[in-house]
């Protein structure tokens, strides 16, 4: 829970503090974004994800611009994911801000200058979608993911769905139906990052990056990661959760993956701890999670994304998410009134229906 408090702080921005959210900066053969709201934990809001849309378009025909590098004002965030007042603020299109950022990701993940993300700071939702596609992505000891949407009564999105589904023995499964946090060492070893560099040495790579492409515009990905190298620590240990969670997350049902766990709790702690988070979450946003991972593995990029608009459209008309903001927002106390109460009680009709594509939605604006 305390990921998710971290949310909630200040949840609204006057003009003149919208203006200042990303810091464009254009060199030579390289632009870089800050993201730059740190009293709000650089959470996104509509008019942020417009302007970097505007950014992509406009740095993605600069053929000149080599690399886009993405990073965010000191203070303890990265970015913990989209202003919570988007989701409550009365609106002619409720999502749209759902449908700005889905646009931006998507086109983030196809631009022509090569991403470099370096994510010091808590890193959730939104964060995860503008920085996961990264050519190269840095964290530090600061760095902390989480992907905390199962706790609130809607899905994972950003098209974390795509690329969590890909993480080796279950673990997307597992971080996606618990929203449990891994730490920046832990996504190295697990495949969300590229290097660990201490955060004193961020500033240091950053240079030795920007230097390196100004003497060298057409610097391969390969190549800018050795520069990369000399500054990171090297990860050698394994992610210590890895074999707990390819026991028990790699069932082929959410209900086995439950089972599993309730056999082996009175034996296991780290089952029975699991298991008591996950009796928390939504379960039908545990199942729909559970199956837009299992899907999108025979999906494009694109393609998930407009499965995943339909999707959370469809999740977000009901009292689920209501109710987890609920909670959340105003410290409700006890479990929110999920509908149904448990994912044996899931009505797998009502899956299909969630899960059925029935809109398009352009997404392209390069």
């Amino acid at each position: 829970m305390q990921r998710l408090i971290l949310l909630s702080n200040h949840l609204s921005a006057n003009q003149t503090e919208q203006d200042q959210s990303l810091l464009p900066v254009v060199n030579s053969s390289w632009a870089e974004v800050t993201i730059n709201r740190p009293s709000k934990m650089n959470t996104f809001t509509v008019a942020m994800a417009q302007r970097m849309q505007s950014l992509i378009k406009e740095w993605h025909h600069k053929k000149d611009i080599k690399v886009f590098i993405l990073k965010s004002a000191d203070g303890p965030a990265f970015c913990a994911g989209g202003d919570l007042k988007q989701f409550t603020a009365p609106s002619d299109n409720p999502f749209q801000y759902y449908e700005e950022i889905d646009r931006t990701v998507y086109n983030l993940s196809i631009m022509r200058p090569t991403l470099i993300s370096l994510i010091d700071g808590v890193v959730m939702g939104t964060g995860v979608g503008v920085s996961y596609f990264g050519k190269i992505k840095i964290v530090t000891e600061n760095t902390l993911f989480a992907m905390p949407e199962s706790r609130l009564g809607f899905i994972t999105d950003v098209g974390s769905g795509w690329y969590l589904s890909r993480l080796r023995n279950g673990i997307g499964v597992y971080l996606a139906m618990t929203g449990a946090g891994i730490k920046g060492e832990d996504m190295v070893k697990v495949g969300l990052a590229d290097f660990f560099v201490e955060s004193k040495k961020m500033g240091d790579v950053e240079m030795a990056i920007k230097n390196f492409v100004n003497k060298k515009p057409n610097a391969t990905v390969e190549e800018i990661k050795e520069v990369v190298k000399p500054f990171a620590s090297k990860i050698e240990s394994e992610y210590e959760l890895e074999e707990f969670i390819a026991k028990h997350f790699t069932k082929p049902t959410v209900n086995e993956i439950f089972q599993s766990l309730q056999q082996a709790q009175s034996e296991d702690p780290k089952a029975q701890k699991c298991l008591a988070v996950l009796e928390k979450n939504c379960p039908m946003s545990i199942r729909i999670n559970f199956e837009m991972q299992k899907r999108s593995l025979k999906m494009t990029f694109k393609e998930f994304i407009i499965f995943e608009l339909n999707v959370g459209h469809k999740m977000g008309i009901r009292t689920d998410l209501g109710e987890g903001l609920k909670a959340f927002l105003f410290k409700k106390e006890g479990r929110p009134k999920w509908s149904p109460k448990s994912v044996f009680e899931i009505d797998e009709k009502e899956v299909e229906d969630i899960c059925k594509i029935e809109k398009h939605f352009e997404l392209d604006i390069l």
